[in-house]
């Protein structure tokens, strides 16, 4: 078929289409990126935000436990080591892309191969955003 066959038709479809989606202003399309917002709507947007999840008020804080630094161990040639041993795979979902290294007790100065394990960053981001200890219990037995 012609590639311009249905052309009429994709510019039918989006005048006609979904008018949150034709609507810059709409409640949808307020935080696009690109979209211009106002010195007054920035403000009243940040006085809203203010405190709403920082600090201790966020449920994945920890006690400033991301603020401490890594130990001296902590180097690329030890990161590679274990994306090495563990195949470059992440150890969750096996997916091979955009890997990371999770300290799986928390402890940033803890960098004993056994406390280490590769994770692809979407499992990474996963595993701090609320897992139970079970759920811990069942990764720290990945890697025995």
């Amino acid at each position: 078929m012609p590639r311009g066959k249905y052309k009429h038709k994709l510019k039918q479809g989006f005048q006609k289409g979904n008018k949150a989606q034709n609507n810059p202003n709409s409640e949808k399309n307020r935080f696009k990126k690109g979209h211009k917002v106002s010195t007054e709507q920035r403000i009243k947007i940040r006085n809203k935000l203010i405190g709403r999840n920082a600090g201790d008020k966020n449920p994945s804080w920890k006690g400033g436990l991301s603020f401490e630094p890594y130990s001296v161990d902590w180097t690329k040639t030890l990161k590679k080591a274990i994306k090495e041993r563990d195949h470059y795979t992440c150890n969750l979902c096996n997916n091979q892309d955009d890997l990371v290294i999770h300290h799986i007790d928390y402890n940033k100065k803890n960098c004993n191969p056994n406390n280490l394990i590769t994770l692809c960053r979407k499992c990474h981001s996963k595993i701090h955003k609320g897992w139970t200890q079970e759920d811990l219990d069942k990764l720290k037995s990945l890697n025995g």
